[in-house]
């Protein structure tokens, strides 16, 4: 199957943010981008999708067959000495957790939620 590429503008409170979504229709391109921005813990004022594979110049088409025809639906980039490429899975923002026990042990863990601290924690 071969995807399409779409441009995605995103409203945040203080800033217009652009970025690009490997999809097979315009409707899996705005469940990635909402995914996102859920994964990512930003709110935003909407967006906007926009196909973009047909029309883009001949010098920023470098890569682009082999990302629609290869990639897994998600983020994408142009690189202009690379041409394009696809991400990976955005990961979630991760904090930095001290845990000092009665015993007087101290213990740090890299988690996104302090439920997740406690599950590894408590392992």
């Amino acid at each position: 199957m071969r995807f399409q590429l779409f441009k995605c503008q995103i409203n945040r409170a203080n800033r217009l943010v652009t970025g690009f979504i490997v999809a097979p229709e315009e409707q899996r391109a705005s469940e990635i981008v909402i995914a996102n921005e859920f994964n990512l813990n930003e709110e935003n004022q909407g967006f906007t999708l926009k196909r973009v594979d047909e029309v883009l110049p001949p010098n920023q088409r470098n890569g682009l067959d082999a990302l629609l025809e290869a990639a897994p639906a998600g983020l994408a980039s142009y690189c202009e000495p690379i041409g394009w490429i696809a991400h990976a899975i955005p990961a979630p923002k991760l904090h930095l957790y001290r845990i000092e026990e009665l015993e007087g042990d101290t213990h740090f863990v890299i988690a996104p939620t302090g439920d997740v601290v406690v599950a590894v924690y408590c392992d």
